[in-house]
C-alpha cells in the first residue's frame, strides 16, 4: 500500500526529488548522492528519448496516413475521370456508329433508287426495241417454225434408220447365236455318238471274252468229268 502510494505520485522524472523530500533524515554520501543523480538524469534522458521518437513516430505515421489518404483520395478522382472519359468516349463512338449507320442507310436508298431508274431505262428501251421488231417478229417466227418441222423430220428418219440397224443386227445377232447353238449341239451329238460307239465295241469284245472263258471252263469241266469217269471205271 505504501509503495502503491509513492508510484502514484512519482512522474517520469521526479523520483528522486520525491525519495529525498520523503525521506529527509537519510543519510546519503556524496557519492551515492551524486550517482542517484546521475541514474535520475539518465533516465529522465531516456525518458525523453523515448517520448520523443515516440512523437515522431506518431507524427510520421499521422503523415503517412494523411499521405495515403490523399493518394486514395487522387485515386478516386481518377478512376472518376477514367469512368466519366470511358462513357463520353462510349457516348462518342455510339454517335459515331449512328451516323454511320444513317450514312449507309441514306446510301442504299440513293443505290436503290439509281437501280429502279435503271430498270425503268432498260425496260424502256427493250419495250421500244420489242415494238420496233413486232413485224418481223411473225417472219421469224414462220422460219423458226419451218426449221423445226425439218429438224423433226429429220431426227424421225434418223430414228427410222436407227431402228433399222438395230433390227438387222438383232437379227444377225440371233442367227449367229442359232448357228453357234446348232454347232455346239452337232459337236455334242458327235461326242456322244464316238462315245456310245466305244461302248459298244468295249462291249463287244467283252461279251467275246465271255464266250471265250465260257468255252474254256466248259471244256475243263468236260475233261474233269472224263478223267473221273475213268478212275471209276477201273474201280
Amino acid at each position: 500500500m505504501f509503495f502503491t502510494f509513492y508510484l502514484v505520485k512519482v512522474k517520469d522524472n521526479n523520483l528522486l526529488p520525491i525519495l529525498l523530500e520523503e525521506f529527509p533524515r537519510v543519510q546519503l554520501s556524496p557519492h551515492t548522492l551524486s550517482r542517484m543523480w546521475k541514474q535520475q538524469l539518465r533516465q529522465i534522458d531516456q525518458l525523453s528519448s523515448t517520448q520523443n521518437q515516440n512523437r515522431q513516430t506518431q507524427s510520421k505515421l499521422l503523415k503517412q496516413l494523411e499521405e495515403a489518404q490523399k493518394r486514395h483520395d487522387m485515386l478516386v478522382q481518377i478512376i472518376h475521370k477514367e469512368k466519366e472519359h470511358n462513357r463520353r468516349l462510349r457516348e462518342f463512338k455510339e454517335r459515331i456508329q449512328q451516323q454511320k449507320s444513317a450514312q449507309n442507310k441514306l446510301r442504299e436508298q440513293r443505290q436503290q433508287v439509281a437501280r429502279a431508274k435503271k430498270y425503268y431505262s432498260v425496260y424502256h428501251i427493250q419495250l421500244h426495241a420489242k415494238l420496233m421488231q413486232a413485224k418481223t417478229q411473225e417472219e421469224r417466227l414462220c422460219v423458226f417454225i419451218q426449221k423445226l418441222k425439218q429438224i423433226f423430220e429429220e431426227g424421225l428418219e434418223l430414228q427410222k434408220a436407227r431402228l433399222r440397224e438395230q433390227s438387222a443386227y438383232t437379227k444377225e445377232l440371233h442367227q449367229e447365236n442359232y448357228r453357234k447353238y446348232k454347232d455346239e449341239i452337232e459337236a455334242m451329238e458327235n461326242y456322244y455318238r464316238d462315245q456310245f460307239s466305244l461302248l459298244a465295241e468295249t462291249l463287244a469284245h467283252e461279251r467275246q471274252d465271255i464266250q471265250i472263258c465260257k468255252k474254256a471252263q466248259e471244256k475243263y469241266e468236260f475233261l474233269t468229268g472224263s478223267a473221273e469217269n475213268e478212275k471209276r471205271v477201273k474201280k
